[in-house]
């Protein structure tokens, strides 16, 4: 397995290749190889994506770059500060800060296809994961809402805008304070969870009004980080040492907490049936999503602001293998209505008119 992180202190980034259950604290463990790539002190990767023409990263003075796999520029794609939403659309990124100002640029040639304008203050920018022309935006002061981009040109649809939660049982209005939020990977019209600086997870299906459908405190200190796990199941993680897995039912039952965490988790990433998270203690922490298994523990000395799934040989491999044996059955399949064509061309009779 093969992960990047980015690191907060010195701005590097250190792509961490291990085996599976590696644990760097058990000195019988198979150790990791660990490659650090330098970057800008005071100027750290906020974000990153990976990508087939190389590796997004998004710097906290608002270089935005493509970069290929040993970290080294191929070429600039937009300068924006503060952001905090990054979503790959086929060849292309869609960037937003937080003050709303949104860029669609190619990755092929990193021109701007198209600029868009949200509101400001936002803390939060997600992309459908099964269609990738809706996203949402929130924020601390700004309410959820769902729109459709048109990247060609940046025209905007609103399709749906949140009302505020209903009245606690102080009957006092419910702060919106939103600081993460995924959309579910549902076939239904639009269900996400967003997680807020109170504690608080919510539910909306946009199916269903406004407000949340369901709202549960999952801690009484502030999330920072959510991911969806399964289409009912999500991944939230607080400013202490929790990260937990939440069913979304009727109730948003616990299903139980990824054990081992020593500090505030900043950044959560789904791969397959893998889970991997850091922050504050300096550790990478790798999990198995469904049961909580530790999969992966590697100290990598530095807190973590940002981190992303990269392909290691295997995978590789793996993946030139299913293309090369698509290929072959595509040939064959190909060769095959060939014959059956020539077949029936010979078994055709040719007519030469009627005979007296």
């Amino acid at each position: 397995m093969k992960i990047a992180v980015a690191c907060l202190d010195s701005g590097s980034v250190k792509e961490v290749t291990f085996t599976k259950d590696v644990d760097t604290s058990d000195p019988n463990s198979p150790q990791p190889s660990i490659e650090t790539f330098v970057g800008i002190k005071g100027d750290p990767v906020l974000r990153m994506i990976n990508t087939e023409y190389g590796i997004v990263l998004c710097r906290k003075r608002g270089a935005v770059v493509l970069v290929n796999d040993d970290f080294e520029v191929i070429r600039e794609l937009a300068n924006l500060d503060n952001v905090i939403g990054l979503e790959l659309v086929k060849e292309k990124v869609v960037l937003v800060s937080a003050q709303g100002q949104g860029l669609v640029v190619d990755l092929h040639s990193g021109s701007r296809i198209s600029e868009f304008r949200l509101r400001q203050d936002l803390t939060t920018f997600a992309m459908h994961p099964k269609d990738n022309t809706i996203f949402l935006s929130s924020g601390l002061q700004q309410l959820p809402n769902v729109f459709r981009l048109d990247l060609a040109s940046g025209e905007l649809e609103e399709l749906w805008l949140a009302k505020n939660p209903k009245n606690n049982r102080f009957d006092l209005k419910e702060e919106n304070l939103v600081t993460a939020a995924a959309f579910l990977p549902t076939d239904e019209q639009f269900v996400f969870v967003t997680v807020t600086k109170h504690g608080k997870l919510r539910v909306y299906d946009t199916r269903h009004g406004g407000r949340p459908i369901q709202q549960v405190e999952v801690s009484k200190c502030a999330l920072k980080a959510v991911a969806a796990a399964s289409t009912n199941s999500v991944i939230v993680a607080d400013s202490q040492a929790k990260m937990g897995l939440w069913q979304i039912s009727a109730n948003g039952r616990l299903l139980g907490y990824y054990k081992g965490i020593n500090g505030s988790t900043w950044t959560v990433q789904t791969r397959g049936r893998f889970v991997a998270a850091g922050g504050l203690d300096r550790y990478l922490r790798v999990y198995e999503t469904s049961n909580r298994a530790p999969a992966g523990k590697i100290y990598v000395g530095e807190e973590i602001s940002a981190l992303v799934f990269l392909q290691d040989e295997d995978e590789k491999r793996r993946a030139d293998e299913d293309e090369l044996w698509y290929e072959l059955e595509m040939a064959s399949k190909v060769q095959k209505i060939h014959d059956e064509d020539t077949d029936n061309e010979e078994d055709e009779e040719v007519f030469v008119g009627f005979q007296d």
